[in-house]
């Protein structure tokens, strides 16, 4: 399987998200976590599936497998905010406000290049 990902291409692999993507919407949480699942197997590196998918754990009250997830991507590599803002959203919902504020100071501070609404939100995350 990993040697058919290599030759996977980018439209193949875009519309597996879009399926994944469709599912989230329509509230099937635990199909969209099946597919970015796969998705991520097939390319660990697909940082919108690996994002989809820490927010459909959320959804679906898979908090700590959620954060799990979120902070493993961190430790392999992936700062990015987005990654860093769903590890905080993750422990604010566990009620953990201080790990969730740890989680968005490198955003707030400028030590992550985050776009201006992941800024935003790590912002307001940080002042509750």
């Amino acid at each position: 399987m990993e040697a058919y990902a290599g030759q996977m291409s980018t439209e193949i692999l875009d519309t597996i998200f879009t399926l994944g993507a469709n599912f989230y919407v329509q509230g099937k949480y635990s199909k969209a976590e099946i597919i970015f699942g796969g998705l991520l197997a097939l390319n660990p590196d697909h940082l919108n599936a690996s994002l989809a998918l820490g927010e459909v754990l959320m959804m679906d009250g898979q908090l700590e497998k959620a954060l799990d997830h979120f902070l493993t991507q961190r430790d392999q590599g992936i700062y990015d905010g987005r990654i860093l803002l769903g590890a905080a959203k993750a422990y604010y919902l566990l009620g953990k406000y201080d790990e969730a504020k740890s989680m968005v100071k490198p955003i707030i501070e400028g030590d992550i290049v985050a776009t201006k609404s992941v800024a935003f939100m790590a912002k307001l995350m940080s002042k509750n």
